[in-house]
């Protein structure tokens, strides 16, 4: 998604998504649009559910639509704010995650006052276990990614 909606990052085709809202019990969406669907062989991007992300409580009053002049009448697709992505990706941690934020830095998309707010104010007062650790996590992201 950080390469799709922000063109920064590494390349890929997926579109991760955290959470769907369908019409019908026939909307599955990995299904419809996951690797190797007809919108795969079409437009070489697809989506994929990704289980281990957290976004901030308000994540969904802040999302972008994205391609909104596709050509797609059934499916609308919305990318998570760049600091939602950020503290969403805090959680699972993983290299290649990491790897994508500097990026975000970098190119301006996150602002480090915004970052702290939101996951002091979103982010910790919901967490059930592991607190310091996510709080390490934060400021690494905040003093390392932001330059801060």
């Amino acid at each position: 998604m950080v390469t799709q909606q922000y063109g920064i990052g590494r390349s890929t085709g997926d579109i991760d998504f955290v959470s769907i809202s369908t019409m019908s019990a026939e909307d599955d969406v990995e299904a419809v649009g996951g690797l190797g669907s007809n919108l795969y062989k079409k437009y070489r991007v697809y989506v994929q559910y990704v289980g281990i992300a957290t976004p901030p409580c308000d994540y969904a009053d802040r999302l972008q639509e994205m391609y909104p002049d596709a050509p797609w009448s059934n499916l609308r697709l919305f990318a998570l704010d760049p600091v939602d992505v950020a503290l969403a990706k805090l959680e699972r941690n993983s290299d290649r995650d990491r790897e994508d934020l500097p990026g975000l830095a970098r190119a301006g998309y996150i602002d480090a006052n915004v970052l702290k707010t939101r996951y002091f104010e979103e982010v910790r007062p919901y967490l059930l276990s592991k607190i310091e650790w996510h709080d390490r996590q934060q400021r690494i992201y905040v003093l390392g990614m932001c330059k801060c």
